[in-house]
């Protein structure tokens, strides 16, 4: 490979960091200002309306902006083919749009009364006017990525959420109620329409030639695509909309608080994937189950290592973050409990998340990862219907943590089973075991012992543990540069 591609490649990965960086730091800033605006009251309603925009907008885009990026990166050098796919996908997504618009509307009043909130009809509605330029948005963004024109790419995926931030702001200050400042995304969505139309056409023209024949193509493809991103959103979201069901809107705004924090967590190992997916299914098609097995111990330990780092420094500092953010608003220190568990169990979706679906994309088997994702769902909705009328909001991080961990059991089992890998069970379970000494710890023993002091102690623990159990050795950090120069 010369050094043209490789520097291509690595730019691609600098930008897409760089944009999920920007999207979940901006994500974070508009909870914290909506929490402050309105209270957990109010956050919870606009994490609901998110919520319902997020989950419906993948039923109403088909899978189309997946298929778009598939067959505009297979047919790059054919302009007559990918003008079709992107011509059709336009068209398709456009319908789609105005039809769930009217849908989602018509079911608004039905929607605030399932979840017993009866504000959300009016959010929903202002909500539906984002739908048709949302999912026309994402595929010319699919057509962006299908041409891998990842700084385009990059940039169009922060406008979106610097434009939600700038106008959330503008219009709180003009209205100062929760239906105008969701006014904020179907306006974003408009402008990067229109920024979109202009980036995108300097490299397609319309041409509505078997427009038939290739709307279907688009919707075969993009159907399966479909279940699995349902699933997977449905996964990420099953505990708030639980919550929004069993208990109420403050509720949903305090675990939300929880969660965005949690979630941070996944920046890491979702940058790290990007980089092990490909160089594993390399491997694997090579035959060189010995390199896949030294790859993944060695990621996925360090990748252990780091996350528990910072989810315990996160989860000791939370209740002091929840003060600094959320000045006055004491019914957000209820966050704190349901976010030092999201946090642990994190630190394990986390580790074999820095091998991304390599388990199963690498083998030619994606079916796998979608069988995975529906288990790991139907354990998460079980858990939280259980759970949550007991317990709260703690129930239902008990509920999700129980199903990452899970899921990381299930992806080890399958590692070991289809990519014949050895796992260091030996170091996982002195780690893990270290590691939920020093978390109990920290987070249990704050009364007994002055605040930093027992940081010290705790952090001066993992050191020594580390360096007791040798995990850290020039071996592997030779075999992560050469992984990274390759």
């Amino acid at each position: 490979m010369t050094n043209k591609p490789i520097r291509k490649f690595a730019e691609d990965v600098g930008w897409t960091l760089s944009s999920s960086i920007i999207v979940i730091v901006v994500g974070m800033l508009l909870n914290i200002i909506v929490g402050n605006f309105f209270r957990a009251q109010g956050l919870g309603l606009y994490s609901m309306t998110l919520t319902i925009l997020l989950i419906t907008s993948i039923i109403a885009s088909f899978g189309i902006h997946s298929a778009i990026t598939k067959y505009t990166a297979q047919y790059k050098g054919d302009i007559d083919k990918t003008n079709r796919f992107v011509t059709t996908g336009f068209v398709l997504t456009f319908l789609s749009g105005i039809c769930f618009a009217g849908i989602i509307f018509i079911l608004s009043p039905l929607l605030a009364n399932v979840f017993k909130m009866p504000e959300l009809k009016e959010c929903i509605r202002v909500i539906a006017l984002t739908f048709v330029f949302f999912i026309v948005n994402k595929s010319l963004i699919g057509f962006l990525n299908g041409l891998r024109e990842m700084k385009k790419y990059a940039i169009i995926e922060s406008l979106r959420y610097i434009f939600i931030l700038i106008f959330t702001i503008i219009f709180y200050n003009a209205f100062h109620t929760i239906q105008s400042i969701i006014f904020a995304f179907p306006i974003a969505e408009l402008l990067l329409f229109f920024i979109l139309l202009i980036v995108c056409r300097r490299h397609f023209r319309f041409d509505f030639t078997g427009f038939r024949k290739t709307a279907i193509k688009l919707v075969r493809f993009g159907t399966p695509m479909l279940f699995s991103g349902m699933i997977g959103q449905l996964n990420s979201k099953i505990d708030l909309l639980l919550i929004g069901y069993f208990l109420m809107d403050r509720d949903v705004g305090i675990y939300t608080a929880a969660i965005m924090f949690a979630r941070g967590l996944m920046i890491f190992p979702s940058a790290v994937q990007r980089v092990t997916n490909p160089t594993i299914t390399e491997f694997y098609y090579n035959r060189s189950f010995q390199k896949i097995e030294d790859l993944v111990n060695t990621v996925m330990k360090y990748s252990f290592i780091i996350l528990s780092v910072v989810a315990i420094l996160l989860s000791f500092f939370f209740k002091d973050i929840i003060a600094i953010i959320y000045p006055g608003k004491i019914e957000f220190i209820n966050a704190v409990l349901p976010c030092q568990i999201l946090l642990f169990s994190m630190i394990f979706y986390g580790t074999t998340g820095s091998v991304g679906s390599a388990v199963s994309s690498s083998i030619g088997r994606p079916d796998i990862a979608l069988k995975l994702s529906s288990i790991t769902l139907i354990i998460n909705f079980a858990f939280n219907c259980i759970l949550i009328p007991k317990y709260g909001i703690v129930g239902a991080a008990i509920a999700t943590g129980i199903s990452l961990i899970l899921s990381f059991c299930m992806i080890i089992f399958l590692q070991k089973r289809l990519l014949k890998i050895r796992l260091h069970s030996q170091t996982f379970i002195k780690l893990i075991l270290l590691v939920l000494f020093v978390y109990l710890l920290l987070n249990l023993g704050v009364s007994l012992i002055p605040h930093f002091i027992l940081l010290f102690i705790g952090l001066a623990i993992l050191v020594v543990g580390l360096l007791c159990f040798k995990t850290i050795n020039t071996e592997d950090i030779s075999l992560l540069r050469g992984i990274i120069h390759k």
